[in-house]
């Protein structure tokens, strides 16, 4: 009765009605009624603003896939994907593709990348091994931090050299990655005036609060139940917190 009611008396929460906008995007995905569903999720940005307008989530049946972005891409009205300029994500497929359809920016996030290379590197406990992942893990952050255009050509030149003689395909895939994807991990630092955060943590932090009220829920039997609480969740939280990378504190 209390999630009905507050449904029903609080409206979506308003999105920025004029100027540039910065679209952040992740997905989760739940057990429930036998399968698998994925809720789709969005927020928005102004250019010049500090807080995400949380989106209402889209469920699809089945595991995140391209698909299920390009129908959920699909809801999103006019007005929002007329006026976004950049899209902020961890780089699932589906996400490139749209946004490269679009003719957006691309920010790829930094927290997931620093989270793959840690992950090779704490299988790297002695000897060579450790060495090799530090000393990937630096250039990377070089690539990715550094103003200097010497610095990223050097960078990139050592990683191409580490990718040569690597005995992991692991970290092999990981360089190959970087290798093609370097320039969507600085859009930042290319259009500074757009304020643009550098991970996509607005939509994690959404997603953990789905995740909470799930545990304290200790779960829903039916996908519509879930939805109606994600609803009720989205119109009493309304914002989160999106600082961009370049903003004053």
């Amino acid at each position: 009765m209390s999630r009905e009611a507050l449904r029903k008396s609080l409206p979506w929460p308003t999105t920025p009605k004029s100027g540039p906008l910065i679209l952040v995007a992740d997905a989760f995905v739940q057990y429930i009624e036998h399968s698998w569903h994925t809720w789709y999720c969005f927020l928005v940005r102004a250019v010049d603003g500090e807080d995400a307008v949380i989106l209402s989530p889209i469920c699809r049946k089945g595991t995140e896939v391209a698909q299920g972005w390009q129908e959920s891409f699909s809801t999103l009205s006019d007005s929002i994907l007329e006026r976004t300029v950049a899209l902020v994500c961890d780089g699932h497929n589906g996400l490139i593709l749209e946004a490269r359809r679009r003719h957006w920016l691309i920010q790829r996030c930094h927290f997931h990348l620093i989270a793959r290379l840690q992950s090779k590197r704490s299988r790297w406990r002695r000897g060579f091994h450790q060495k090799e992942g530090k000393l990937i893990y630096q250039l990377v952050m070089q690539i990715i931090e550094t103003c200097s255009d010497r610095t990223i050509k050097k960078s990139l030149e050592q990683l191409m050299d580490i990718g040569r003689v690597t005995t992991s395909k692991d970290v092999r895939r990981v360089i190959s990655g970087v290798m093609t994807n370097w320039s969507d991990y600085r859009t930042y630092q290319r259009y500074p005036e757009l304020n643009l955060p550098i991970t996509s943590n607005t939509a994690e932090s959404f997603i953990g609060l789905v995740r909470n009220l799930l545990h304290r829920a200790r779960g829903f039997r039916t996908v519509r139940s879930m939805s109606c609480w994600i609803e009720a969740l989205v119109k009493t939280q309304k914002t989160i917190k999106c600082r961009g990378k370049n903003q004053p504190n």
